[in-house]
């Protein structure tokens, strides 16, 4: 397999206020996915047992900020709902595409002194996602 740089990110947030594109100014953008388990140890087991029960997916987003990020605020407002779609390689025929429908948890804002201030936002999984290619 050909390995890609992280430049090739498409990533956008569709919501009802429209379509904000956020792989334009973006440093990260980390998708991670879980499971969680129910403990069924019980009675002579020596060793732990485990029953896989819900999965979970969240995405974190960091970009540079830019001067008059209001409408990005408004899109990544706390409890904003929509849908998150990842290409991780680009948007090239046959590429990966992650598409989530989520809830984002609000923006955040990293500010350093001598450094550029960065924007992010978690968007929560808020039911099954589709993972398919372009």
């Amino acid at each position: 397999m050909t390995a890609f740089a992280g430049s090739a990110l498409y990533a956008q947030w569709v919501w009802s206020g429209g379509t904000t594109v956020l792989s334009g100014d973006y440093r990260t953008l980390n998708v991670n996915q879980s499971m969680e388990f129910i403990d069924s140890t019980a009675g002579a087991d020596t060793y732990r047992e485990k029953i896989a029960s819900f999965s979970d997916i969240q995405a974190t987003w960091t970009s540079v900020m830019q001067t008059g990020a209001t409408a990005l605020f408004t899109a990544t407002a706390a409890g904003v709902t929509g849908t998150l779609t990842v290409g991780p390689s680009g948007t090239a025929t046959g590429q990966p595409k992650i598409i989530m429908p989520s809830v984002s948890q609000g923006p955040s804002i990293n500010a350093s002194y001598s450094d550029i201030v960065e924007f992010s936002a978690t968007f929560q999984g808020s039911s099954a996602p589709t993972f398919s290619g372009w």
